[in-house]
């Protein structure tokens, strides 16, 4: 279980791979804030990345629930 400041902290990342602000990051999000920090990803990557994640295989990662804390460790 986090902490608040850890929550806080995690909620503040997860705020800037979630582009549109609907509390889900796609594999379209991942793929650009990761070319944003310079990071060669593919497309093919990025869903990866989301399906690995992906708890309730809805092709998106949520903050609630272990998706996000997955997609964090890798």
């Amino acid at each position: 279980m986090l902490n608040p400041r850890e929550e806080r902290e995690l909620r503040e990342v997860f705020g800037v791979f979630d582009r549109n602000g609907d509390g889900l990051i796609s594999a379209e999000d991942l793929l650009m804030v990761m070319h944003s920090l310079g990071m060669k990803l593919n497309e093919s990557d990025a869903n990866d990345m989301i399906r690995e994640g992906d708890v309730d295989h809805d092709g998106m990662i949520s903050f609630h629930g272990k998706s996000y804390a997955r997609v964090i460790e890798m």
